[in-house]
C-alpha cells in the first residue's frame, strides 16, 4: 500500500518533505527507493516536493507508491515538512513548518500511541470474532500499563452532610417581604407629600394693599 504525506498552509508554497528512520542516520530516498545514509551534502537525494492540489489550495501531498519497509519493535519514522525560501532547497535556511512521527506495518501507518512500550502492537479488543458486548475474552481489556478497570483504587473521603438552612432561608424571606412593605408605604407616604406641595405652589400669590398718605396742603382762610 501507498504511503501518502500531506501538509496543510497557505497557498502558493514550495513545500518538501524529508522521511528519516527513528535514529535519525537515514533518509527514504525517492530514487533508489530506500533508506540510505543522509548528510547535508548530499540532502537533495532525499527531497520529496509535494504538490499543491488545485482542487483544494493550501493542501500539499505527495504519494510514495513504492513498498516502504514496516518499522521494527520499538522504531519509527519521522517525516520532517519545509517550506523552500530560495531558487533550491536546504534545510539548513528553509523554514521548518513542522513533524510527525509514526509506525507502519508495511501496508499502513500505525500511531505511537497503538504501540505497548516494548514495540508491540496493542491489540484491538474490537477485533475479535463473533464477539458481543457481554462476551468474556482471555485478556484484561482495560488494562494498559499498570492500570486497569479492576484495580483497587483509594477509598474517596466522605463528603460531611449539608445543612438544613432552610429555617434561616425563611426567615431572610419574611424580613424581605417586611422591608418590601415598608419601602411601600413609605413611597406612597413621599408621594403624598410632593402633592400636597404641589397645591400649596399653586394658589395665587396676593399683595398687601399699600395706602400711600399724602398731607394735604391747607389753604389759609381770611376774614374781612
Amino acid at each position: 500500500m501507498s504511503l501518502i504525506i500531506s501538509f496543510n498552509d497557505d497557498t502558493n508554497y514550495i513545500i518538501y518533505a524529508f522521511m528519516f528512520n527513528s535514529k535519525g542516520d537515514k533518509a527514504y530516498s525517492i530514487e533508489t527507493g530506500s533508506f540510505d545514509v543522509f548528510s547535508l551534502e548530499n540532502q537533495s537525494n532525499f527531497v520529496i516536493f509535494l504538490e499543491e492540489s488545485l482542487q483544494r489550495p493550501g493542501f500539499y501531498n505527495f504519494e510514495i507508491t513504492e513498498n516502504i519497509p514496516a518499522t521494527e519493535d520499538g522504531e519509527f519514522y519521522v517525516i520532517e515538512i519545509f517550506e523552500m525560501l530560495g531558487s533550491s532547497s536546504d534545510r539548513s535556511s528553509d523554514t521548518f513548518k513542522g513533524s510527525s512521527s509514526f509506525c507502519w506495518d508495511g501496508t499502513k501507518e500505525v500511531a505511537l500511541s497503538d504501540k505497548n512500550s516494548d514495540g508491540s502492537l496493542i491489540e484491538n479488543v474490537w477485533n475479535y470474532e463473533n464477539r458481543s458486548l457481554t462476551q468474556e475474552i482471555d485478556k484484561e481489556v482495560w488494562e494498559y500499563s499498570s492500570r486497569s478497570i479492576t484495580q483497587d483504587i483509594p477509598s474517596c473521603p466522605e463528603i460531611p452532610p449539608c445543612p438544613d438552612n432552610s429555617e434561616d432561608i425563611k426567615k431572610i424571606e419574611e424580613e424581605i417581604k417586611d422591608l418590601q412593605i415598608l419601602m411601600e408605604t413609605k413611597l406612597e407616604e413621599l408621594t403624598k407629600l410632593i402633592e400636597s406641595q404641589k397645591n400649596i405652589n399653586s394658589l395665587p400669590k396676593t399683595q398687601n394693599p399699600k395706602i400711600n398718605n399724602k398731607t394735604a396742603s391747607n389753604s389759609s382762610i381770611k376774614f374781612n
